[in-house]
């Protein structure tokens, strides 16, 4: 497959899964739409995956580079039917395109947290029906687009996961960030004060580690859900390409 990448800063790309697409052979570009430049034709692309931002989606009338992406986002899934995964921001641009709703979460999860899963759901074949995520976002989908399936709950957000037409996926958590993606993270040293700030001193020190002591949970999230989503974008047709077998 040959697969689009939609990041918004330099250490917020794929995270663990870039070593997946690496090891099975895909071709992965990465493109920043809140960077100068031309778009990249989607056409040419066999899957879309939009990461998170800081960016929020009621900011589209200001930022003109948002209000762009959420149009390359319409026509990926609406009008290609692209296999798509969005993560964060890229969970809350689907829902956007697609008549959902957005807005400030009623409280923020940063840190690691709990959430609950359709098991009867493919995408979440393997795992366990609660699963051990890293959170970070202080929006959230407050109310799920027409015809969509929410797939997943956490305590604090209804809207964790969503599922729409057979390839079109996204999650609220962050199941790219394991301890190694969290540091590369803190290079931005507004990271470290902003996670300290929002759960106490040291909490990013005891966080860290904690993902350390985590990491075969995240990495079995991480590889089920690159599986998974592999399975469903491999028997998706996408117009504008040959369609492409999962490995």
């Amino acid at each position: 497959m040959r697969l689009l990448v939609f990041q918004h800063g330099a250490n917020e790309g794929l995270g663990q899964f870039e070593r997946y697409f690496r090891r099975d052979g895909h071709d992965v570009a990465a493109y920043r739409p809140d960077l100068p430049g031309p778009a990249p034709d989607l056409a040419d692309f066999d899957g879309l995956w939009v990461m998170g931002g800081v960016a929020q989606i009621w900011e589209a009338d200001e930022l003109g580079w948002l209000r762009n992406e959420l149009g390359l986002v319409r026509r990926a899934v609406i009008d290609l039917k692209m296999p798509f995964f969005g993560i964060c921001l890229g969970h809350q641009m689907l829902a956007h395109v697609l008549g959902g709703q957005v807005g400030p979460a009623g409280t923020p999860e940063i840190g690691v947290t709990p959430v609950a899963l359709s098991a009867e759901q493919a995408e979440f074949h393997g795992l366990a029906r609660t699963v051990t995520t890293f959170q970070w976002h202080s929006a959230e989908v407050t109310a799920a687009p027409p015809g969509a399936r929410v797939t997943a709950a956490s305590d604090a957000c209804g809207v964790q996961a969503l599922a729409w037409g057979d390839s079109a996926r996204s999650v609220q958590f962050h199941p790219e960030v394991d301890r190694s993606v969290l540091q590369q993270w803190c290079e931005n040293p507004e990271v470290p004060d902003a996670f300290d700030r929002s759960n106490g001193a040291g909490a990013l020190a005891a966080c860290l580690d904690r993902l350390d002591v985590l990491k075969p949970d995240l990495d079995h999230l991480a590889d089920s859900l690159y599986r998974n989503w592999m399975s469903t974008a491999g028997s998706a047709r996408h117009p504008g390409r040959p369609s492409s077998r999962a490995p």
